[in-house]
């Protein structure tokens, strides 16, 4: 009996080596060890600047942001910067992480991450935008219907 518990210690083990030694370095960089200010682009307009701003990580929503980014991220539900939808009003949010080099702004988007896009809109700046649309915002995410512009439609 001892003997079947080393070896399944043994196995165990081995398999546990493996299964980290398969993770690459730059995912564990990616998702666990940088954390920097967000950059945040609000896709609404056309034909002027849409409003951007930083979540520093002294935000106290910045942590669940970070973590439902990574879930999304994890779950390929984040898209590129090509994939926001052509259409008036409402796109998405654009969401760069500054500590993260030669990163490229990922597209917040879709049914699936109502809950990071709202916590996203929270942070906006007073003023940056009237309560209305900010309201209104909040009505198109919670509906799910602009997703990103991507051939399978999700």
């Amino acid at each position: 009996m001892t003997t079947n518990v080393a070896m399944q210690r043994i196995f165990l083990t081995g398999l546990l080596v493996s299964l980290i030694s398969s993770i690459s370095k730059s995912f564990l960089f990616k998702f666990c060890y940088l954390t920097g200010d967000l950059k945040v682009t609000l896709g609404i307009f056309s034909g002027r600047p849409d409003p951007e701003w930083q979540v520093l990580t002294s935000d106290p929503n910045y942590k669940e942001i970070e973590r439902l980014l990574t879930i999304a991220q994890a779950s390929g539900l984040i898209y590129r910067h090509k994939d926001m939808p052509p259409r008036l009003g409402y796109k998405g949010f654009l969401v760069l992480n500054t500590a993260k080099e030669k990163s490229q702004p990922e597209l917040v988007i879709g049914p699936q991450t109502v809950e990071l896009q709202q916590l996203l809109l929270k942070t906006i700046p007073d003023g940056v935008l009237s309560k209305e649309l900010c309201k209104k915002i909040s009505e198109q995410i919670d509906t799910g219907a602009v997703k990103a512009n991507v051939p399978d439609g999700t």
